[in-house]
């Protein structure tokens, strides 16, 4: 039998082979509209060494959901029969002071090509504005990448998408990335940018997706503590509730334990709890349970009713 560990890593290996990213090639012709390299097969468990990946992780010295992630995909293309990784975190330094990392450097072994991808996940909460608008002319509204901002208020989808577009996947156009790579034999790398993660929509008001926002990305709503109950019974199925800790924030949420979901009533009452020792948005999962373990319908944060408020000076 696989191990919870093994099977959470199961779970995130294959949401990261199938999930759309946030943004595709529209919003950058570095932007992939599909995590998987040109007919790769999605790989299944069978294919991965879930023992060897969990010490992989456990030997990282930082266990922050983004190197997490990064170390996911670079244990993937390893085992991707017509790639070759060649450097993973593969810093550059110019008089000792560090400019850049390269997340992942790979080579097609079918045409020679060299890759260099840099990987990014994220989760962003949409913040309605009085009327949706669109700097660049498109047939469906949308939403400023700027209304889009992390549930710690401390990031926002157009900061990190420029961070990406403008500098870190110029890295290999810099004299000292250079250097680096014809000391390693590598004349030229395509840059490429996989950028997934989970966009979360208001449950009160009206929230178009962002400009160039992948049609098919993963999605979840957000409410506020006063509004939950009431939103919640107008739903016409019963769920069970499940706050989710961080490192369980990537794949769809499931569990053999039926007796560890929350009820509406409960939920509300221990968010209730927790938002007056740290008034910080909270991650659940709304899951279904059949006979043999409950399964993720969808998720949504629970934010404090000061939390909009101050999102909408995030956004400025």
């Amino acid at each position: 039998m696989i191990s919870l560990t093994n099977r959470l890593l199961a779970d995130e290996i294959q949401w990261m082979q199938r999930s759309a990213p946030i943004l595709g090639n529209q919003a950058s012709p570095y932007c992939l509209d599909t995590p998987l390299p040109p007919k790769a097969r999605v790989l299944s468990i069978k294919d991965c060494n879930l023992n060897k990946l969990n010490r992989m992780m456990a030997a990282k010295r930082d266990h922050l959901l983004g190197i997490h992630y990064e170390t996911l995909w670079q244990y993937l293309f390893s085992l991707f029969p017509d790639l070759s990784v060649l450097f993973c975190n593969l810093q550059v330094q110019d008089e000792k002071k560090t400019q850049g990392e390269f997340d992942l450097i790979y080579r097609s072994l079918k045409t020679g090509q060299v890759f260099h991808r840099e990987l990014a996940i994220k989760f962003y909460l949409g913040i309605p504005v009085m009327e949706p608008t669109n700097k660049i002319s498109t047939q469906t509204p949308s939403t400023p990448w700027s209304q889009w901002v992390g549930p710690g208020l401390n990031d926002r989808l157009d900061k990190k998408a420029y961070h990406l577009i403008q500098h870190q996947i110029a890295l290999s156009k810099t004299p000292a990335a250079q250097h680096i790579l014809n000391q390693n034999n590598i004349a030229e790398v395509t840059p490429e940018i996989l950028f997934q993660g989970y966009l979360f929509y208001p449950a009160a008001g009206d929230c178009p997706p962002p400009c160039y926002a992948s049609p098919d990305h993963q999605k979840g709503y957000w409410v506020m503590l006063s509004d939950l109950q009431p939103w919640l019974s107008a739903l016409t199925r019963t769920f069970q509730f499940f706050c989710l800790p961080r490192p369980l924030w990537i794949a769809r949420y499931s569990t053999n334990s039926h007796g560890d979901g929350l009820s509406m009533k409960t939920l509300y009452h221990q968010v209730q709890h927790q938002f007056l020792a740290c008034p910080h948005p909270i991650l659940v999962s709304a899951c279904t349970k059949n006979r043999h373990y409950s399964l993720e319908s969808f998720r949504f944060f629970i934010v404090p009713d000061e939390w909009p408020k101050a999102a909408q000076e995030a956004c400025k």
